[in-house]
């Protein structure tokens, strides 16, 4: 499978131009730099083929646009303890009563 060169510094310019601050720019660079390998190409150096460009031919923003579509937030997981919760919670009674409700038919 052949790869194309990614220009780090252009992809952490086009996402800091698409709204994405220095942090998150930056940690979406080295996210996609490790699931594509070492197939860089840094600030000094020019690539023939369109810098930006990953192996599927998708730019390093739509990556990183798919990337924090699919995250999830605390908000998420925090819905999803309660909601956790809130079924073992009945789960566990339910329980309870089918051993009280066992118990007294057996005694």
């Amino acid at each position: 499978m052949a790869t194309t060169p990614i220009d780090t510094f252009k992809a952490f310019k086009r996402l800091r131009n698409a709204g994405f601050d220095e942090k998150q720019a930056e940690a979406i660079v080295k996210v996609v730099v490790d699931a594509f390998g070492a197939n860089l190409a840094t600030k000094g150096e020019n690539s023939d083929k369109a810098a930006g460009e990953d192996v599927q031919g998708e730019t390093i923003t739509e990556i990183a646009v798919d990337i924090t579509q699919n995250m999830i937030t605390k908000k998420d997981l925090h819905d999803f303890e309660v909601r956790l919760t809130v079924r073992l919670g009945g789960m566990i009674v339910a329980y309870g009563f089918l051993i009280v409700v066992g118990i007294r038919i057996l005694s």
